[in-house]
């Protein structure tokens, strides 16, 4: 065995505990008596119309998305790289909650489609209340489709900039600035609409501090979470450890595939978590004035 399939199989290990983990706070979130619901109480009707655009928008892509991934799969009788992104990201998304780790920052407009949070229920957890309400018909399909097709996006992109420079650390930084662009722009575009909003942001690390735009600069690395993948498979060509990205190499056998896909989504976790757990450890002192429906 070689130290490349050696790493992937810890790897892989380590996604095994982080699916394990995230499905063992499903379970218990799925079988409490939480309502699904939309709390309209005092959210405008405008607002409203935007939630609910938002949340057809999004569905719509994810059936394109869906639709797509189903089609890659029958044509070459295998899981694809998209596929296998897809999934890897899905398992990502027990972490969005984790925002609010040590303070309320973030809020999401109460007139999405939720069940609450099931970050109580998750082992060791220690929260005994949720901690960020999820709009289970618009967040969960941005961690099957959107942050996929970001990765792949990238890819391409590295692909065409690779023509112009072959240096590495440049075709890195040009796919990290790049997801970090559409990240901040997608944000800017939620909080324009009152579908979201930062309730806390550091004092001196913002834009747009104190008022109902707010947003932190220190939610931009986000975008560099969204790049890894994307980068990570455009360089996997350079480099031999990053060859087990590839569903289509050998062996072509199942638990091959769900190798790969576990340890993809060990690295997907981890980067995501360093993230929460970094922005967590930064001072989130200045608010605004919100209305009580986006936390005020």
């Amino acid at each position: 065995m070689t130290t490349a399939s050696r790493t992937v199989r810890m790897l892989a290990v380590v996604g095994a505990l982080f699916v394990a983990y995230q499905a063992w706070g499903y379970i218990g979130w799925l079988l409490s008596d939480i309502p699904l619901e939309r709390d309209g109480a005092g959210v405008p009707d405008d607002v409203k119309s935007s939630v609910i655009r938002g949340e057809i928008l999004i569905g719509l892509g994810a059936l394109i998305w869906i639709g797509l991934l189903a089609r890659g799969a029958w044509k070459q009788r295998w899981p694809t790289w998209p596929l296998v992104l897809s999934v890897s990201w899905a398992l990502v998304y027990w972490q969005e909650s984790l925002v609010n780790l040590d303070s309320r920052r973030f809020t999401y407009n109460p007139y999405f489609l939720s069940r609450g949070d099931w970050i109580p229920y998750l082992p060791f957890s220690g929260a005994d209340e949720p901690m960020l309400d999820q709009p289970l018909l618009m967040e969960s399909l941005v961690f099957l489709w959107m942050i996929p097709a970001v990765g792949l996006a990238i890819a391409w992109l590295l692909r065409k900039v690779s023509r112009v420079t072959d240096s590495t650390p440049a075709l890195v930084l040009v796919g990290c600035l790049v997801s970090a662009i559409f990240e901040t722009a997608f944000e800017f575009a939620g909080i324009s609409q009152q579908l979201l909003v930062w309730n806390l942001v550091p004092e001196h690390l913002s834009v747009r501090g104190g008022t109902v735009h707010q947003w932190p600069i220190t939610e931009f690395p986000l975008g560099f979470v969204w790049a890894l993948p994307g980068i990570l498979w455009h360089l996997r060509d350079r480099f031999a450890q990053l060859r087990w990205l590839d569903p289509a190499d050998d062996p072509r056998i199942v638990s091959a595939v769900v190798v790969r896909i576990l340890a993809l989504t060990a690295i997907l976790n981890l980067a995501f978590l360093t993230y929460n757990l970094t922005l967590a450890m930064v001072p989130a002192g200045t608010g605004a004035s919100f209305p009580p429906w986006l936390g005020g």
